[in-house]
């Protein structure tokens, strides 16, 4: 709630009225149906973790050295492609302001990093999930039945993944009561500005359908097909337009350095 309205209502009824608008978790919730096929921003995060504690000497003793260092990592590339564009459209304009804005993402996550290594997941500060209306899709195309998707929080949930979690507890998160209409879809955006390989983008696509990590194309398809059948057709369109992405990721890779910019 915003705008005059909002600001007539009293603190405590608003702040009521704000909380009925989430329901508390009821049960595990896998990750891997949460970061996989549509949320390849959350594997780069987790990613992220994990070079972060592989330098943490780095980033304690001289932070601007650290952050120098991220700029080479995907983390950067999902900030700037990603992030800055849908949510700081002016900071991303301009190559200060997405400079600084860079700075104080990798600062904010050295922090929860650090908060997250030596207490554990928060409770205090859950994960947001979402439902979706029957059918929505993304803007790509593609319509991905999960019970939930990923909301707020995400940082959250990479920091869970790269420590090697495989489901989030009922405590962890809260679900938002209102069903969004329209799914995020940040694969697709990913797969050409990190130029994706195809390896990479199916030991992906595998995590959301339960087929092992090393599986290629084919094995995918045919796990799917003996294990969820009722999923097969949804897998085949969220391959159909991501095939496009890797294909076009391919030829700019053939083409050489000079064809591709972040």
């Amino acid at each position: 709630m915003d705008g005059p309205i909002a600001r007539r209502v009293p603190g405590r009824i608003r702040g009521w009225l704000e909380r009925r608008s989430y329901l508390p978790g009821t049960e595990p919730v896998a990750l891997d149906e949460l970061v996989s096929p549509l949320r390849y921003d959350i594997l780069v995060r987790a990613d992220h973790f994990t070079f972060l504690d592989q330098h943490v000497g780095l980033a304690e003793r001289d932070p601007d050295a650290y952050v120098r260092l991220a700029l080479h990592h995907s983390y950067f590339t999902w900030y700037t492609t990603v992030a800055l564009p849908r949510y700081r459209p002016r900071e991303h304009a301009d190559d200060q302001l997405r400079l600084a804005a860079f700075r104080r993402r990798v600062l904010d996550a050295v922090g929860l990093w650090r908060s997250f290594k030596a207490a554990g997941f928060d409770p205090r500060y859950p994960v947001t999930l979402r439902t979706a209306t029957p059918g929505a899709a993304t803007p790509t195309g593609k319509v991905v039945r999960r019970p939930f998707h990923a909301g707020d929080g995400c940082h959250r949930l990479a920091l869970l993944v790269a420590a090697g979690a495989q489901t989030l507890a009922p405590a962890w998160y809260r679900v938002r009561s209102d069903p969004v209409s329209s799914l995020i879809d940040n694969t697709s955006v990913l797969i050409g500005s990190l130029g994706l390989g195809s390896a990479a983008y199916y030991a992906f696509l595998a995590r959301g359908y339960g087929a092992p990590p090393s599986a290629d194309r084919a094995a995918i398809v045919d796990h799917v097909r003996a294990h969820a059948p009722d999923r097969l057709a949804e897998l085949e369109q969220v391959m159909a337009v991501d095939e496009r992405q890797l294909e076009a990721a391919a030829r700019r890779s053939a083409r050489g350095p000079d064809s591709h910019t972040n």
